[in-house]
């Protein structure tokens, strides 16, 4: 098969490339296994048809979906990651067929399903506030949410209060806040991290069930106990992760965001993570002290005035043998992105200048996510539809409208890693894309940058998520 990829037609590579993003997505193919296992259920399968049914049998049906315990757990666990419109659509008619009757006739849903109902509310308004209240919510269902909190019905009270964060109230429509996307690079993003705070993660499964899938040079880092440095940790997930996989590393996690450390050091402690701590730091000025092993700098340094610089700055903390991994965006894959804002930018808000968007309220930014998706399922760009960056507002907001950001093509990188004396050691660490690799350029060689640059040339969304590169010094 590998023999045969090269002659493969494009269109067939980028369907193995939309295959490999969403198995890589974390929690993707627990959700849709769930989802598969539940989909033959009689409840779910009528939903579309429940608008036109008595509300004593739509209380029925309710009841027969809040059974489904298995579903719901995951879709409160992987949250973000619901990326299939068939089960947005129910989740979201589940969601206002529950408010609509909790609001205006709670008597018709039957009593001995109340801890199902509850734990169902629960799972909804988990899932929405995980992806910041991702899916549409109508007008109508609005107003049945403004209702709950004084429902008379008291047996159903604690349903409807576990049900109301499911809705954005108050509040759903404030403008983006002015001064993230007003004035200059340095303190725009700091504020547009300080407001976002994200990924949010409410759960810590160790990668050591997996090890094989992770890149050597982090499996071998954390196996012999050795120290990390994690450069712009966010919210702690992969620092975090890091540590609980292997607890004899050591790890210290930098932010530039006190409201993302605050979250990441609220987790630590949540798993009693004594291996790893946290640290405010911004990169643009900090100057280590210590050396590591390993130093991760995931999807940073491009956010930054000056990524060259601050990548130099960086590399004072990286030890004489030690390895680094660092993503960037891909210039040939944010070409399609940038494309696609524009057109929904044009279609679905016209006569709007162009800084403006930066600052759409939340609303707005659902609309334009609505419309996005529908632009790229069934496409070759089904791999962004898949991506939890589509499944979250802030997320979202942060690949289309950031403050500040820079892009490459392989070549400049590889000018910029000649300048700091790094070389390329190895891209990302899925052994679907070694293999692509391999088959559609027989005879080159991995480590060789310029051909991974004339494979993206014939593959544009191949690294529509970020280059992911393994680099040592020289």
């Amino acid at each position: 098969e590998l023999e045969q990829l090269a002659s493969r037609s494009i269109p067939a590579m980028r369907r193995f490339a939309a295959c490999r993003y969403s198995a890589r997505v974390l929690g993707f193919a627990e959700v849709n296994t769930a989802w598969r296992d539940v989909l033959q259920d009689s409840h779910l399968r009528t939903v579309s048809q429940w608008r036109a049914l008595s509300d004593v049998e739509v209380g029925r049906h309710l009841a027969g979906v809040a059974a489904l315990r298995p579903w719901w757990q995951v879709v409160e666990r992987a949250c973000p990651l619901v990326a299939s419109p068939v089960a947005e659509r129910i989740i979201c008619e589940v969601r206002a067929h529950l408010a609509r009757l909790l609001a205006t006739n709670p008597s018709v849903l039957p009593a001995d399903s109340a801890p199902d109902l509850l734990g169902l509310a629960r799972a909804l308004s988990a899932q929405a506030r995980w992806s910041e209240h991702a899916y549409m919510v109508s007008e109508e269902e609005f107003k049945w949410a403004q209702r709950l909190p004084g429902i008379s019905a008291m047996e159903w009270s604690d349903t409807a209060d576990a049900l109301l964060p499911a809705f954005p109230l108050p509040g759903r429509g404030v403008p983006h806040d002015e001064e993230v996307v007003s004035g200059e690079g340095r303190d725009a993003v700091q504020r547009f991290y300080e407001r976002h705070v994200f990924p949010q993660w409410d759960h810590l499964t160790p990668w050591s069930s997996n090890l094989g899938a992770l890149a050597e040079p982090v499996r071998s880092t954390g196996l012999a106990g050795r120290s990390v440095l994690v450069a712009g940790c966010g919210t702690g997930r992969w620092a975090c992760h890091f540590a609980a996989t292997f607890p004899k590393a050591s790890v210290l996690a930098v932010d530039v965001s006190h409201a993302s450390l605050d979250f990441a050091r609220e987790r630590c402690e949540r798993f009693n993570l004594t291996n790893i701590r946290f640290e405010h730091a911004d990169l643009r000025s900090w100057s280590p002290v210590e050396t590591f092993d390993l130093v991760e700098c995931g999807g940073v340094l491009h956010h930054l005035e000056d990524p060259e610089v601050a990548w130099s700055r960086l590399l004072a903390a990286l030890s004489p043998s030690g390895t680094m991994l660092v993503s960037l965006y891909s210039r040939t894959a944010r070409r399609l992105l940038k494309r696609l804002r524009g057109e929904i930018l044009q279609s679905s808000f016209p006569g709007r200048p162009l800084p403006e968007w930066r600052a759409m309220d939340d609303d707005e930014v659902r609309r334009f996510r609505l419309e996005l998706l529908r632009r790229t399922w069934a496409t070759e760009l089904l791999a962004l539809a898949q991506s939890p960056d589509m499944h979250s507002v802030a997320r979202l907001r942060d690949t289309f409208f950031h403050p500040l950001e820079h892009e490459y093509i392989l070549p400049e990188v590889q000018s910029m890693l000649e300048r700091l004396g790094l070389k390329f050691s190895c891209m990302d660490a899925d052994p679907a894309l070694q293999e692509l690799f391999r088959g559609a350029c027989p005879g080159r060689d991995p480590c060789d940058l310029s051909a991974w640059h004339e494979l993206e040339q014939r593959m544009p969304e191949l690294f529509i998520g970020m280059y992911e590169l393994f680099v040592t010094r020289k």
